[in-house]
């Protein structure tokens, strides 16, 4: 078995225990770096799917414009993306130390609600702030927006105690996105006190099936959990399961079929049927998020392994596209992009509704103008916020990205 792992992962299988036990060394943290870039990438994808739903009226453009919904629709499918590369990046250090958190449940616990939370609540303020400023985003116009009005008590302090993804009524107040921070924020608690026990236990495999099962059932057999989304402790799951590929050193032996579907040759052409397929049913894909967040996590969580282990031209060519300048500063602020570019876009939109345009035309604004606003946006609201809270490799990416080449 151990023959058929690639020659990267073969060589961590032979490194001393000791050597998993340290910290992460700068070259490590250059070896992932394109991890930046597909958080970039991710939520550049956001933006793009929600400046489509925010065009116009509620459902106009996928109703008007069938053919662009096939692409901009697949956006929605980088929130799974995001999930997964939460759950390799923070079980990795666990995985690292043998499964066993480096300062601790309670520092981790701490960093994450210093890193999520500051940020997030400042997210809300603003948003709220713009609900008061702007008449227009306070009244129903039949946008999308109209899900994210009325603002009631109730809805912000769910919002403060991320618990707005267990109500219909509160999910999408104010700023819709901030759904999928509040999943996250409660995905966090999973790792310590139930994927990494487990995984000392069954082991990652046994840990991974399970979480991914265990998501499904309870959207089926609790009504209305489905907003919650459940499954996506799969795809959290599947990240720790990437993480443990490339970390797991000679603790951890691979199924072939693991390691076989971590090469390019399985992943290329998985990815084009894949992309293909839910392009053609993107307009009800939220009908099949279950199947479509999965599949999507696995394959991110599989292109994980094989750029963070791989040294194929192919591999090269991605990792070079991925760590561009470009996708790096955007990775850096992708998290401010994410908290603020909805209501950014809405109000774009209701104050053009009355413009003249057609469709296309209206689209076209709305990707052209709205979209790079709602991402400038993003870095302000980064600059003058979000850096006062990112983690130490975060900050060491942020200057080196800062200094001149």
């Amino acid at each position: 078995m151990t023959s058929l792992l690639p020659a990267p992962l073969r060589s961590r299988s032979s490194r001393s225990a000791a050597e998993h036990t340290q910290g992460t060394s700068a070259a490590d943290r250059g070896a992932t770096l394109f991890l930046d870039g597909l958080r970039g990438l991710a939520a550049l994808a956001i933006v793009g799917y929600h400046a489509f739903l925010f065009t116009g009226l509620d459902n106009q453009t996928t109703q008007g414009l069938p053919a662009a919904a096939h692409v901009f629709l697949l956006g929605q499918l980088a929130v799974a993306m995001f999930i997964v590369l939460s759950g390799f990046v923070l079980s990795a250090p666990a995985i690292r130390r043998g499964g066993v958190l480096p300062r601790g449940t309670a520092d981790y616990l701490r960093r994450r609600a210093r890193r999520i939370l500051p940020p997030y609540y400042a997210a809300i303020g603003v948003s709220l702030a713009l609900i008061a400023a702007f008449p227009v985003l306070q009244h129903r116009s039949g946008s999308a927006w109209d899900s994210k009005i009325p603002v009631t008590p109730a809805g912000i302090l769910s919002h403060v105690l991320l618990i707005q993804d267990v109500m219909p009524q509160w999910i999408f107040q104010a700023d819709g996105p901030l759904w999928s921070i509040a999943v996250e924020w409660q995905l966090y608690f999973f790792l310590p006190f139930a994927l990494l026990p487990l995984r000392r236990m069954w082991g990652t495999v046994p840990t991974v099936l399970t979480a991914g099962l265990a998501g499904p059932l309870l959207a089926i057999a609790v009504p209305g959990s489905q907003i919650a989304h459940p499954w996506l402790l799969g795809c959290f799951a599947l990240g720790m399961l990437a993480a443990d590929m490339v970390y797991g050193g000679a603790g951890f032996r691979f199924h072939p079929l693991l390691t076989r579907c971590a090469r390019p040759a399985v992943l290329v052409p998985a990815t084009v049927a894949s992309v293909a397929a839910f392009a053609a049913v993107a307009p009800k894909l939220s009908n099949a998020l279950v199947i479509a967040d999965t599949v999507t996590a696995a394959l991110v969580a599989a292109w994980i392994v094989a750029l963070a282990t791989g040294a194929s031209p192919l591999v090269r060519r991605v990792k070079r596209i991925l760590e561009s300048r470009a996708l790096l500063t955007v990775g850096m602020f992708s998290y401010s992009i994410y908290l603020l570019h909805a209501p950014v876009l809405a109000l774009l939109n209701l104050e053009s509704l009355h413009w003249r345009l057609p469709l296309a035309g209206r689209l076209a604004l709305m990707v052209a103008v709205a979209a790079p606003l709602a991402v400038g946006v993003g870095y302000l609201f980064h600059r003058l916020v979000e850096k006062r809270f990112l983690t130490s490799h975060q900050r060491s990416v942020s200057t080196a990205e800062a200094t001149p080449r």
